[in-house]
């Protein structure tokens, strides 16, 4: 039984192949959960931000890759509705934040999160929905994998926040949709 148990994980793990590799690029990245739990981080900042003014807080390519080939579903993977989307940002009162360090108070064995403003690179010209030409290969290449995230069999958890503005319910999203269904 353990060794069919075994080449079953195998068989699973396989299917995050091509995740784990752009994961390992450094085009998609992992915020620790450390950082949220203990305060260090308290607000939605984009990637680039966070990779220039706080690198601390998000794992290296390499470790984000060794979490998800772990198989035990240490990465958590956050689905939401942007509250401020015509502002280009997904939560201006901080609210969220506060739920997901909530979350994650109480599941002690997540080690990183997936929360997309924070780990693909964003739009830094809030209206202009313009990304710099390094910044949007990166995007390109995460965004060909980000449902593989919600999907994957052994590497991830998906965390719903369903909490949204009344005029855009999550569950009328695109995003969410496609969130939910992968």
């Amino acid at each position: 039984k353990a060794k069919v148990l075994a080449a079953a994980k195998r068989h699973l793990l396989a299917m995050d192949d091509a995740m784990v590799k752009v994961v390992a690029t450094g085009d998609l990245r992992l915020v620790k959960a450390s950082a949220i739990r203990d305060g260090t981080v308290t607000e939605f900042s984009p990637l680039q931000t966070l990779e220039k003014e706080q690198p601390d807080v998000l794992c290296s390519p390499e470790e984000a890759a060794a979490l998800m080939k772990k198989g035990d579903r240490c990465v958590a993977i956050l689905s939401h509705a942007w509250f401020n989307g015509d502002q280009d940002h997904p939560d201006l009162s901080h609210g969220k934040m506060a739920a997901i360090r909530n979350y994650l108070q109480h599941c002690e064995e997540v080690e990183a999160i997936f929360i997309d403003y924070m780990c693909v690179p964003q739009v830094l010209e809030p209206g202009t929905h313009e990304r710099s030409a390094a910044d949007q290969a990166r995007y390109d290449s995460a965004a060909g994998v980000m449902p593989n995230l919600y999907a994957s069999p052994m590497g991830t958890r998906v965390v719903r926040l369903k909490a949204s503005d009344p005029a855009r319910p999550y569950d009328d999203r695109g995003w969410c949709i496609l969130e939910t269904v992968s």
